[in-house]
């Protein structure tokens, strides 16, 4: 019988294998990548430890575990590229730290390190501009629920952490052992749930040569012009599964710049600038055409008629149907 370690660093390899099979050819989001495979390492490293007694792995165990919920939030925020690094570092010092010192604060350090970012990306969930890279645009409470799906991970990752360790700093190893078992069942079922996520979350147009480190205004300006030349030369809108990382890909910048640039220049959050080349679309269409209204919905890009109604009606002022009498 495979240990079960193994068994979920294995699952969480071959996940991370087939998400990254999905778009072949496309560029792996970093920090994503990194959460998940530092997670997938850190379970075969507890394995190797708790197996095979391999004791000189023991100080990367703490590193491994701390370095987790930072990347996960580094996968929601997309911060720049070294103020993730930057924190990752400091957090591993910490540890190292802390463990060479022999100090008894690096379990509660791992454990407030855990909540933090939960409660942090909790509190973003909240926004009513959420976003969650990864996911569809006509769809911000999927990015709220899934934003929350990973803060209530990260928080019962925290809590089992902290129970573990005093269990084990009180004597009560046997039944540590038993939780860390528990532990890592959830971490299976955690994956699967994982599974459910757009398999494109894996991947971003990364070019960091377009990154803006001095953000002029013009700079940002004629950001926001070539995204929105490739968003109509290539008819992206039309696609009923866009998000900001296909975007990005597409014009071949940074996701964040993306979303920076959209909301300065167009005065609008970016689902619903790509819902006002939907909607021009559509009048053209209801104008032009004899096609069902539905039908005219699913060719802009919408995917449901209570979506395609609203936004119609907040460019246009009147639903679809009152739109095509009156033309």
């Amino acid at each position: 019988m495979i240990p079960l370690p193994f068994l979920t660093a294995a699952v969480a390899f071959t996940l991370w294998i087939s998400f990254k099979r999905f778009s072949p050819g496309a560029t792996i989001s970093h920090w994503l990548s990194a959460a998940w495979l530092v997670g997938a390492l850190q379970h075969l490293l507890i394995g190797c430890i708790q197996f095979y007694e391999l004791d000189v792995l023991v100080w990367l165990r703490p590193i491994g575990a701390v370095l987790i919920p930072i990347l996960w939030w580094a996968a929601i925020v997309q911060p720049p590229v070294l103020l993730g690094m930057s924190l990752s570092a400091i957090a591993a010092v910490v540890v190292l730290t802390l463990g060479a010192w022999e100090i008894d604060w690096l379990d509660p350090f791992i454990v407030c390190v855990f909540l933090y970012v939960s409660i942090a990306i909790l509190r973003l969930s909240w926004a009513s501009d959420a976003r969650v890279p990864w996911l569809n645009l006509q769809d911000p409470e999927r990015s709220r629920r899934h934003m929350r799906v990973v803060a209530s991970l990260l928080f019962v990752s925290a809590i089992f952490d902290g129970v573990i360790a005093y269990w084990f700093a009180t004597g009560q190893s046997v039944i540590a052992t038993q939780a860390i078992v528990v532990a890592q069942l959830i971490s299976i079922v955690s994956l699967y749930m994982l599974l459910l996520i757009n398999p494109e979350s894996m991947t971003v147009g990364l070019s960091e040569s377009t990154e803006l480190a001095a953000r002029r205004p013009e700079v940002e300006r004629a950001l926001f012009e070539h995204v929105e030349r490739v968003m109509i030369e290539q008819s992206l809108y039309l696609d009923p599964n866009l998000n900001l990382l296909k975007i990005a890909r597409k014009a071949g910048v940074v996701s964040r710049e993306v979303s920076a640039a959209v909301n300065m220049y167009s005065g609008q959050n970016l689902s619903q600038w790509v819902n006002g080349f939907r909607i021009e679309q559509a009048q053209r269409l209801l104008k032009e055409t004899d096609q069902s209204i539905l039908d005219i919905m699913e060719a802009v890009g919408f995917t449901t008629k209570s979506s395609f109604n609203r936004e119609f009606k907040r460019v246009r002022g009147v639903t679809p149907s009152v739109f095509r009498q009156s033309a």
